[in-house]
């Protein structure tokens, strides 16, 4: 048995080998169930270091893209030996790298360091092994997920916050520049699973050339294990000496005006607009309660930054983002798309961009050129009207065929077993028939949907995908019931009896996934971890039962189910406080086929970012939380930030320094180079329906917070001017006092507030927190007490 050491503080217990210096065993003390936060497989607490004078690295094929190679480090892992414990302090050394590791332990986090005197070290970093999420041996409840990586704009602070789905949080700071970090994706299963963190002082040669020679290379990395995210945000701020500047809502349309909050002891705010300009803002501070706020008003499209600086050399900041309009976005965004389209042809992933272009259709009127490449691709492609060979994954024939040992029948998707694809279809011919009126559309979608009904939807509820014998559960892979709730919509406004089978399918769907509770089986192999607990099928679960319950069917059941599966996810949601990442989706294996095809890594503000933000706006929706509504709008925000001023559109922001499959020279933490052309139009399909008809108003320590909206104040009124472009639901949160709304048509306000008076309008229908009202005079005026 080893020899270890044990220190038991009020915040944490510890574990360390001797014989290596590294932790064995490490305790939030605050967590119920006491769980290990570290891979005793590995090495947590080890140097990870390349000499200039030994190649460092080899090139092999990727095992998640076989047709790519990549780099991969063959980095020394250097552990320490025992050399004493005094005081709060253990030292371990190891001679023949000159290197020193030393613990120093407080009461609720403690500092790992680590320096060496060679001149001949190339990478010089720290492997931060944790019990990440999927690995072997413990529950998902209590594992630790990578989510929110932060570096300053200047590179010289840096932090990475953590979170678990049992609510905890760790967190990573440096008290000095960092190059930057890595995490080890795994080779198997494309990816799926996180194996490791290194952080680093320096990067290998074969990425940074001109690193020089050091005389002396030290890291060190201070943990804490914070109850909040304001606490870890406080935390961060102490262990950086500086203030953290972070929000509610990243950013908005223009005229809006956010409050921020100043964490910690500030000397200087200075906001930087998006065409350079740098104003200095600290005068605009209040406090309120010991909080501090500065609300800033968004004049110019592209990213504000707000610096905050201390009585230290570092300044942290946050990023903004700042639209002209959700139409003027949609406009910009379809003028840019071109082919290739995807990387290939299938109907999900690859068709996106042809049902965008329908609801830019639906909505702004037939643009020639767009209506005919639209036109090309549903008659040649979807529907194989030419008579060439039909495209496996996006065309849908409507006679018999075989594949894979299976028989299907008409109206299948063309040799393909991932049956999203043919739920995409029935959306991309529903919005063809209701941009173009061509009713053939609309009977082909209800036969392609009929025959998924038929030959995938099982008798219990359950959607069946069949792939090589094997039959796998994809009820929540990309959301396959918004088709069957949507086709129902379609054909209830159509009066057709035929709306009563896809309505009696949504329904049980929904009462399948109520039943089937927190599994989230989704595509991939699940041999690596305890049980799959990917991203998607989570938010896909709580969309699903939500959009069947607005749409088709309430029940308080579904309500509550989706309220459980939402705080799960919470955990799989990015904090850090900037507008390209904050609160989108926790995923990172898209990226090995879309952008640079460089992954896995982060895919900040992906378009299935948008699954969990649509699932926040329905919730809303149905029980006026304004905190979820939040939530729905950041989700959204963090796709409309891959626009740029041009209408190029990328599909994801990717915070990682070094992908997966990445090459000599190179460094990310930016945009891919490629830009995207179809999955990252997802956004348009999804906001039509939300956010395009939606605003809101919320308060933070009594500053208004406007969603879709500006507000100004005029007698002690709030007035509120909407920049939704088909303003029908207000939501409002927690506001107090008189409210004025600009608008010619009618309006549901959504409110938790036990007093409404209407001042000016006329009440249509009230009903729980929804209230109809009509303007007089294209005013309405309301009072919440």
């Amino acid at each position: 048995m080893k020899e270890t050491i044990k220190i038991c503080k009020k915040g944490y217990d510890i574990v360390i080998e001797k014989g290596s210096g590294c932790i064995r065993e490490l305790y939030d003390n605050k967590d119920a169930n006491r769980v290990n936060l570290v891979d005793r497989n590995r090495r947590f607490g080890s140097l990870a270091a390349t000499f200039k004078d030994k190649k460092s690295y080899h090139t092999e094929i990727s095992h998640v893209a076989e047709s790519k190679k990549h780099i991969v480090i063959d980095d020394q892992l250097i552990t320490h030996s025992f050399s004493y414990l005094r005081g709060s302090c253990a030292v371990f050394t190891n001679f023949e790298y000159n290197s020193t590791l030393k613990y120093e332990f407080m009461d609720e986090f403690f500092i790992l360091s680590i320096e060496a005197a060679d001149t001949n070290i190339s990478q010089f970093g720290m492997n931060l092994d944790f019990n990440f999420l999927g690995k072997l041996g413990t529950g998902y409840e209590d594992q630790v997920i990578p989510t929110s990586p932060y570096t300053s704009a200047d590179g010289k602070a840096s932090y990475y916050l953590m979170t678990r789905p049992n609510g905890r949080w760790v967190l990573v700071t440096s008290p000095q520049p960092l190059a930057g970090w890595r995490l080890e994706y795994s080779p198997n299963n494309f990816g799926h699973f996180i194996l490791g963190l290194k952080m680093f002082e320096s990067f290998d040669d074969v990425f940074v050339s001109d690193s020089g020679t050091k005389q002396k290379h030290t890291i060190a990395l201070r943990i804490d294990f914070p109850d909040t995210y304001r606490e870890a945000m406080s935390l961060a701020s102490s262990a950086l000496g500086s203030p953290v500047p972070y929000f509610p809502v990243a950013g908005g349309t223009l005229g809006t005006e956010l409050p921020m909050t100043i964490e910690g002891v500030y000397n200087k705010i200075i906001l930087h607009s998006p065409s350079g300009n740098s104003t200095d803002i600290t005068e605009h501070v209040v406090e309120d309660s010991g909080v501090y706020q500065v609300s800033i008003r968004l004049c110019e499209e592209g990213f504000y930054r707000v610096e905050a600086f201390g009585n230290s050399l570092n300044s942290l900041d946050c990023v903004l983002f700042s639209f002209s309009g959700w139409n003027e976005l949609f406009r910009k965004a379809s003028s840019t798309i071109e082919q290739p389209y995807h990387c290939d042809e299938n109907l999900a992933e690859g068709g996106v961009w042809c049902w965008a272009l329908c609801e830019h259709i639906k909505r702004f009127g037939v643009d020639p050129q767009l209506a005919d490449r639209v036109l090309e691709h549903i008659d040649h492609k979807i529907l194989n009207l030419s008579g060439v060979s039909p495209t496996p994954g996006c065309s849908i024939v409507p006679y018999p065929h075989r594949f894979e040992g299976r028989e299907y029948g008409p109206y299948h998707i063309f040799e393909s077993t991932r049956i999203q694809e043919q739920f995409f279809g029935v959306s991309i011919l529903l919005s063809a028939y209701q941009a173009f009126g061509n009713s053939s559309y609309l009977e082909y979608a209800i036969d392609t949907l009929l025959n998924l009904l038929h030959e995938h939807i099982a008798e219990n509820g359950a959607i069946l995908c069949y792939e090589k014998g094997r039959e796998i559960d994809y009820t929540t892979v990309c959301a396959p019931v918004i088709a069957v709730v949507d086709m129902a919509k379609v054909l209830g406004e159509r009066r057709d009896p035929r709306e009563a089978v896809f309505q009696a399918a949504a329904v049980k769907i929904a009462d399948y996934l109520l039943q089937r509770g927190f599994h989230f089986p989704t595509e991939g192999d699940q041999e690596y971890s305890q049980s799959e607990m990917e991203d998607g099928s989570i938010s896909c679960t709580a969309l699903s039962v939500l959009y069947v319950c607005f749409h088709i069917e309430f029940k308080h059941e579904y309500i509550r189910f989706a309220e459980s599966i939402l705080r799960l996810h919470d955990a799989w949601k990015m904090y850090t406080p900037d507008a390209r990442m904050y609160q989108s989706s926790f995923r990172w294996w898209e990226t090995i086929w879309e952008g640079d095809q460089d992954g896995p890594c982060i895919n900040a503000g992906h378009a299935w970012t948008i699954w969990r933000g649509e699932a926040d706006f329905y919730y809303s929706l149905l029980t006026g939380d304004m905190n979820r509504l939040l939530s729905s709008y950041n989700a959204y925000l963090t796709n409309l930030s891959k626009i740029q001023q041009d209408g190029t559109v990328y599909a994801c922001y990717i915070p990682d320094y070094i992908p997966y499959s990445t090459e000599p020279g190179v460094l990310v933490h930016r945009y891919p180079l490629k830009p995207d052309h179809s999955l990252s139009r997802y956004v348009w399909p999804r906001a039509v329906d939300t956010w395009f008809k939606s605003s809101g108003i919320h308060s933070q320590k009594g500053k208004p917070i406007a969603l879709n909206g500006e507000v100004t104040f005029h007698e002690n009124c709030l007035v509120f001017m909407s920049t939704a472009p088909e303003f029908s639901y207000f939501f409002v949160g927690d506001i107090r006092g008189r409210i004025r709304l600009a608008t010619e048509k009618r309006i549901t306000i959504i409110s938790q507030t036990e007093y409404l008076s209407v001042y000016q309008g006329r009440i249509e229908a009230a009903q729980g927190i929804r209230c109809e009202i009509t303007p007089e005079n294209k005013w309405i005026e309301i009072e919440l007490g």
